[in-house]
């Protein structure tokens, strides 16, 4: 019983300290494509996640193909 309450404990210790620990998240453009694509590739200055958004009638486009074709 005491061992199924502190694995229990520890799971949410873990979770509180990887909120906490979070990023942020401060996004700057990498690339970006015009035109019917309307894309752009960004990039976390922080943690390097990379990210896509997508308004063009395409759909989505992957954030290699956006670096490779789109204007830095």
């Amino acid at each position: 019983m005491k061992k199924v309450l502190l694995n229990k404990v520890l799971l949410l210790f873990r979770d509180m300290s990887q909120k906490l620990n979070a990023c942020q998240h401060e996004y700057e453009i990498i690339a970006h494509i015009g035109g019917d694509a309307q894309a752009n590739a960004l990039k976390c200055k922080v943690c390097g996640k990379q990210k896509v958004e997508c308004d063009g009638i395409l759909g989505y486009i992957p954030f290699d193909e956006i670096v490779k074709r789109g204007s830095k």
